[in-house]
């Protein structure tokens, strides 16, 4: 018997303001960790995060259960 199929993955990028390198390694971490967290309280499954002093970029995998817009 078949069953439905859903898999909905997105890629988030984060830039700072002007692109200014405010994103040092000493808060790298302490940023991700941030990110990840509350990734994790929106069911979310993340796949990458990474970026450099000027961005971020987040791949996760997305609850079909909650809009993207939420």
């Amino acid at each position: 018997m078949r069953a439905n199929f859903t898999q909905l993955y997105l890629h988030y990028v984060w830039a700072t303001w002007d692109r200014l390198p405010l994103i040092t390694p000493d808060i790298q971490k302490l940023v991700y960790a941030v990110i990840i967290k509350e990734c994790e309280q929106l069911k979310c499954t993340v796949i990458a995060v990474g970026g450099i002093e000027d961005h971020v970029h987040l791949l996760t995998g997305f609850p079909v259960t909650m809009s993207v817009s939420d």
